[in-house]
């Protein structure tokens, strides 16, 4: 499901895609890679708050996870990622 997910992704066909990574049965590392592909097909969309909400979800999963160099510099998911990485940390570490 996650090649196929990622083979409609790179085709543009983002619908399709996040339909296919949401049936992403997986271990962790490779869920976690369907919810960042699906964040950023909710992006490329114009749909930041389930875009937010993937990067939550993954983050959830693996606290660790970030976006490399490139990916947190794009200009739509870059910021998004930010602010779902802000709100996934307790409150005393925001301060």
């Amino acid at each position: 499901m996650y090649a196929e997910g990622l083979r409609l992704y790179r085709a543009g066909r983002y619908d399709e895609a996040i339909a296919r990574f949401a049936a992403v049965q997986a271990p962790t590392a490779l869920r976690v890679q369907a919810l960042k592909h699906t964040a950023f097909s909710y992006c490329v969309t114009n749909r930041l708050p389930s875009c937010q909400r993937a990067f939550q979800d993954a983050l959830a999963l693996a606290p660790g996870f970030r976006l490399s160099k490139a990916e947190r510099g794009h200009p739509v998911w870059g910021p998004v990622f930010d602010k779902a990485l802000l709100q996934s940390q307790p409150a005393r570490r925001r301060r």
